[in-house]
């Protein structure tokens, strides 16, 4: 903002000078000043302070927790999915295999309840037993195959039961299999019951 003002000086003091390029005359002289203001900025440097620190590093470290916890979550429910398929896939081998054979089996033999399943098929032996946490196949006392893989272990429902239960009548035999199959890379298992009728008979 720019403000005029002016100074009078008397004729004697006035000399030659002249106002707006004019001469001067008798009487006081009028002198123009016309001053220009200008802002002066101020630059202030960037710094944090202490309470400013503090509350980027809680920010930080909240965000770092968040994080942190939906890592762990997504990782849990991919171990737990991982482990439902792997139970589910064990426990369909296993039922249609001893489903499969009981299907031509002509007799259960042995004696129950057991963890062994023994079945006469026509003129061969099938035996399903559980070994080392494993369900494992042989015929004829052969080699034993395993019918579930390493990322599975298998028990009994409960402590001191078994596996198998022949339940016979006058007019056909059935088998009822009763075990926990658990995923060993997670503690996700499932109890598992069905019974299969030897259709042999």
């Amino acid at each position: 903002m720019n403000k005029q003002f002016s100074i009078f000086l008397p004729r004697r003091q006035a000399g030659n000078f002249s106002a707006k390029g004019g001469s001067a005359s008798g009487g006081q002289f009028p002198i123009r000043f016309q001053p220009s203001y200008r802002l002066i900025k101020t630059s202030k440097k960037a710094g944090l302070t202490l309470i400013e620190l503090m509350i980027y590093f809680s920010i930080t470290a909240f965000v770092l927790v968040v994080v942190i916890d939906l890592v762990a979550h997504i990782s849990q429910n991919q171990k737990a999915n991982a482990g439902q398929s792997e139970v589910v896939a064990n426990s369909r081998l296993v039922t249609e295999r001893i489903s499969l054979s009981l299907r031509g089996a002509k007799e259960i033999t042995g004696v129950y309840p057991s963890d062994e399943l023994n079945l006469t098929i026509d003129s061969s032996q099938a035996t399903f037993s559980l070994k080392d946490g494993q369900f494992v196949y042989a015929e004829n006392l052969g080699p034993e195959a395993p019918l579930t893989n390493s990322l599975v272990e298998i028990s009994p429902i409960n402590s001191g039961e078994s596996i198998f239960n022949k339940i016979s009548t006058d007019k056909y035999q059935s088998v009822q299999i009763r075990f926990k199959i658990k995923y060993k890379n997670s503690n996700f298992f499932q109890d598992f019951q069905t019974t299969l009728f030897a259709r042999g008979k």
